[in-house]
């Protein structure tokens, strides 16, 4: 279900109104430098992600009724781990990209489509039936990748020299990211805008019923791969004193 592994994703984002992008942008900006801003964005993540998988929790009944009806209730309740590990898997992710470090993202990225295979393989042969071992897949993939994205932030020197965290530029973080996410939400209304104009003016005809939707789906997969490969501009980033490894 590949919904199932993507609504966790989803929901850790919103909750976290925007955080990946808007640590990206700050990272490769010149508060980098700013001792506060690391200790800021892991404050920022783990409540973010306690929030969301709390959110999830809560509204478990009505997504299960509403998109996931044949999925028992415990399952669903159980992905709520898979909000957390998700939401700081594409966080580390953006981390990497924001600090210069497209090597490590690229390593997150692969990280994150392949290690549910390994887990899903695990949970199907310890004899669990084909949704448990979905969950579980998502899981135990998210936990590794998870793991995979930390531990390259920490290889690059992330957690060094933290600072205190500090509110007002917490705020100004959430801020951007919310800005962030409205942007994203009014540049997918309007790839389907024309398609209603059309539609309210001259019909289904005038679009082709077989033809349309499929369009308008692969417009939305075109944006979607465009936010996905998005990358900062390392340039505008001056040189971070901390040492670490470059890339390799």
């Amino acid at each position: 279900m590949p919904s199932c592994g993507y609504c966790p994703r989803l929901t850790g984002v919103v909750v976290s109104l925007g955080l990946p992008v808007a640590s990206a942008y700050f990272l490769a900006g010149a508060r980098s430098l700013d001792d506060r801003l690391r200790p800021t964005l892991l404050v920022l993540v783990v409540a973010a992600g306690i929030v969301g998988a709390a959110v999830w929790c809560l509204g478990a009944p009505l997504v299960r009724r509403w998109f996931f009806p044949t999925v028992p209730e415990p399952l669903l309740l159980l992905a709520a781990v898979c909000v957390v590990t998700q939401l700081v898997t594409v966080w580390a992710k953006a981390c990497c990209q924001g600090q210069a470090d497209l090597f490590g993202a690229n390593i997150v990225i692969i990280a994150e489509e392949l290690w549910f295979l390994p887990a899903y393989a695990v949970a199907a042969l310890l004899g669990s039936d084909g949704m448990t071992a979905v969950v579980a897949g998502l899981i135990g993939g998210g936990a590794l990748a998870s793991a995979t994205a930390l531990g390259r932030l920490a290889q690059t020197g992330f957690f060094r020299d933290l600072g205190q965290p500090a509110y007002r530029l917490g705020r100004e973080i959430a801020a951007f990211g919310a800005r962030g996410e409205l942007g994203n939400l009014l540049w997918l209304m309007n790839l389907r805008l024309d398609f209603l104009a059309l539609g309210v003016l001259g019909g289904p005809s005038a679009l082709g019923e077989g033809v349309h939707p499929g369009v308008e789906i692969r417009r939305a997969d075109a944006a979607a791969g465009h936010s996905r490969q998005l990358r900062p501009l390392p340039a505008i980033r001056p040189p971070r004193p901390r040492s670490g490894p470059s890339g390799a």
